[in-house]
């Protein structure tokens, strides 16, 4: 198998941002069973999710992916919990947005109340 080199996940979901790195955490959620003493006996995964975080240069006058929204890349669904800008004098405006899914989540984006 060919090693990989560089960031290998389409990364068009994602606009206003030169992507510089991508992170893919995937976990699972484990409920356990413990005896009299506290002592774990059983452990049982019930559930698996995956969460990136995205970091990279900002390509726009401003950030325009905002949390609660929906992120797809590839053909996957996230939902975006945050989103960070930092800005210094010595360098460029740098993005980094973190997103999840989980098992086979339907993704609803936050939609703000209209009053």
């Amino acid at each position: 198998m060919a090693k990989q080199f560089g960031i290998i996940t389409t990364t068009t979901g994602i606009s206003g941002i030169v992507v510089n790195s991508l992170t893919r955490n995937r976990t699972a959620e484990i409920a356990e069973a413990r005896n009299e003493k506290g002592q774990v006996t059983d452990l049982k995964a019930y559930s698996t999710g995956e969460t990136i975080s995205v970091t990279g240069l900002l390509d726009a006058e401003a950030i325009t992916i905002e949390p609660g929204s929906k992120l797809t890349l590839g053909e996957k669904d996230y939902i975006i919990e945050s989103v960070d800008q930092n800005e210094t004098n010595t360098g460029y405006a740098e993005v980094t947005l973190s997103a999840r899914t989980a098992d086979s989540a339907e993704i609803d984006p936050y939609a703000a109340e209209t009053v």
